[in-house]
């Protein structure tokens, strides 16, 4: 549901990078491409206990209704921290 407001926030020249456990969601999201434009968007499925980002290559993350289902936040917020660029968020 914060797709479509984040994608009109980095406009048509930004990504949005949507991961998620639930292979549902993600050809959910799939499926809405077109709808959930102006940016570039990447549904992308990962596991519980590692988002994949690659190091250093996100300006932001936005958590939601995830934080409270892991089992090891300290370790699952370092992998989310060493994805983000220099002076990157993680809310």
């Amino acid at each position: 549901y914060m797709v479509a407001p984040l994608s009109k926030a980095v406009g048509k020249n930004g990504t949005v990078i949507a991961i998620d456990s639930s292979c549902e969601m993600i050809a959910y999201l799939s499926d809405r491409v077109a709808d959930l434009g102006p940016a570039k968007m990447i549904a992308k499925h990962v596991g519980y206990h590692d988002p994949e980002l690659p190091p250093q290559s996100i300006d932001r993350v936005l958590m939601l209704d995830t934080w409270l289902h892991l089992a090891d936040r300290r370790e699952y917020a370092k992998k989310v921290f060493s994805g983000l660029k220099h002076g990157g968020r993680f809310v």
